[in-house]
């Protein structure tokens, strides 16, 4: 008989990483071929989640389309750290339980529990140096940053001397 059936298999692997697997179906009588009743394969198994922390002088039209676009992914964790006036920032969305207090995590360590930093429209001068010595260190070792601009970002904003002038793929010049 030539009949093919779709059979759905049901694996839930219990850690992310490379794995082989095999499938297989036991030989029916009479089954003329038997070499293809099983195959292997390789599989990448990935967490489909991902944390970002969004830091921001303002909230402006970006951030708020942005922050929404992000949230409404189920596999998004959003942390958001928005100025409200000097030395005081609104969080808003999941609470990592790090020192946020300046917008970015206080400790070199912190910074892995992202897998992404979004830095928006905000001044140099509201974070430490140590913190952008620590947001360097952190993309160095393979996690992401983007800096979305605005009218106190990149030059404007006083990064051309700070240690995180070297993340841009320009050359960051100063103030007008």
């Amino acid at each position: 008989e030539d009949a093919s059936r779709t059979v759905k298999l049901n694996y839930v692997p219990k850690e992310t990483g490379i794995h082989r697997l095999t499938v297989s179906v036991p030989v029916m009588s009479g089954e003329v071929v038997r070499e293809n009743n099983e195959r292997t394969f390789t599989v990448r198994v990935v967490n489909p989640s991902f944390k970002v922390l969004m830091v921001e002088g303002s909230i402006r039209a970006e951030y708020r389309f942005l922050r929404r676009t992000l949230v409404s992914d189920p596999n998004a964790d959003v942390t958001s750290m928005v100025k409200l006036r000097k030395d005081r920032f609104l969080l808003q969305g999941t609470d990592p339980g790090i020192d946020l207090s300046r917008g970015l995590p206080a400790s070199k360590g912190d910074f892995d529990y992202f897998d992404v930093i979004i830095i928006g429209d905000i001044y140099r001068e509201e974070f430490t140096s140590l913190q952008l010595e620590y947001l360097a260190s952190y993309v160095e070792n393979g996690g992401s940053v983007l800096f979305m601009g605005g009218y106190s970002a990149f030059g404007d904003g006083g990064y051309a001397d700070s240690p995180a002038a070297e993340l841009f793929p320009v050359q960051i010049g100063g103030e007008w």
